[in-house]
């Protein structure tokens, strides 16, 4: 049974929402733990890309826009097929990406507030989306593909 395409709708937009939300929220306020010492809010830009990386010009935009969609469209041709796993692992990537490059044209930067006392850079709820979806996106490929019945 195919699954309503609202659910695929509304779960980007629901991760989307939370993730711009966040970002308003902590840079309105000063740094402060959040869980203990392990985890702080530290409002901070970041003109890079990954880890703070060097943006190459604006030809990266468009690529980054276009490799996005690309995500998107593996995403949606997962949820139609069911595979639940890609499909996850790109809604996180193409939602986390999508807001970060909202950041970069809307400012400039992204906005990065999130700061793990054992990472060494400070991060946003987009940034950890892509990379959890990364991760998801790699074990889905090494799964075999799901048997027709």
């Amino acid at each position: 049974m195919r699954r309503p395409y609202w659910i695929a709708v509304g779960t980007v937009a629901a991760l989307f929402v939370v993730d711009r939300l966040t970002r308003s929220l902590a840079l309105a306020r000063p740094s402060r733990d959040l869980i203990g010492s392990v985890l702080r809010s530290e409002p901070t830009t970041n003109v890079g890309v990954a880890f703070g990386i060097p943006v190459p010009g604006p030809a990266m935009f468009a690529v980054l826009a276009v490799l996005i969609l690309a995500v998107g469209a593996f995403g949606w041709t997962a949820f139609r097929k069911q595979q639940r796993l890609a499909w996850w692992a790109s809604v996180l990537v193409f939602t986390g990406a999508t807001s970060n490059l909202l950041d970069r044209l809307h400012y400039g930067y992204v906005r990065d507030f999130l700061h793990l006392a054992f990472w060494p850079t400070t991060a946003n709820l987009g940034d950890w989306m892509i990379t959890v979806g990364a991760i998801l996106l790699l074990v889905s490929s090494l799964r075999p593909p799901p048997r027709e019945t």
